[in-house]
């Protein structure tokens, strides 16, 4: 793996690289990094849990860590990884508000609890998910939105992933979270990652 660039419009990645952005945005997520760590097998001092830990840009991780990143990603035991395997490179582009509410969620987020990818917008209308007592699950990304300040938002945010959806739509496979903050905030542009 060439050495990575910070994303921005326009940076084309080849789908390994964009495997291990995945894999590194999850080991700094509030929501899922413990998970990621007990998946991948990672002890407290590996230094990829040390550096997400202390937010370093994945740009700044040296090629060994994000070999190892990747590789991590490949044997993960989320299906969604595989949505990647059918495209070669992933462009990074500027996606507003209107192109984000059109996109479709993966169907872990379908308030029916179906097992279908339904619209963005659905999802975001639907009440919350809730536990067996009651609660809002905690790894709901609506649940942790709105555990974040309007204003304390950490922008900017890591790119989205999408994925075609048919003809004229998308799947957002990463950033359910990431992409509510933006939707809510005054920001006008996302990054996004999608199949060139």
């Amino acid at each position: 793996m060439a050495m990575a660039e910070i994303a921005r419009d326009g940076l084309v990645i080849h789908r390994e690289e964009l495997k291990a952005r995945w894999a590194y945005n999850d080991l700094m997520s509030s929501r899922s990094g413990q998970k990621r760590i007990r998946e991948f097998k990672l002890g407290e001092s590996d230094p990829l849990v040390l550096a997400a830990g202390q937010r370093k840009p994945f740009h700044s991780l040296g090629e060994a860590d994000r070999n190892r990143l990747q590789e991590m990603t490949s044997k993960s035991v989320s299906g969604l990884v595989a949505a990647l395997d059918g495209y070669s490179s992933f462009t990074c582009e500027s996606w507003s508000k209107a192109q984000i509410v059109r996109t479709y969620v993966v169907p872990a987020l379908d308030p029916l609890r179906q097992g279908r990818s339904v619209p963005y917008l659905t999802m975001l209308a639907a009440p919350l998910f809730k536990t067996s007592s009651g609660q809002p699950e905690r790894t709901e990304p609506r649940v942790a939105a709105d555990g974040i300040a309007l204003g304390d938002e950490p922008f900017p945010l890591d790119p989205l992933i999408v994925v075609p959806n048919g003809p004229a739509t998308f799947v957002l496979l990463d950033g359910t979270m990431r992409s509510i903050l933006f939707v809510r905030s005054g920001e006008t542009e996302m990054l996004v990652w999608r199949p060139t």
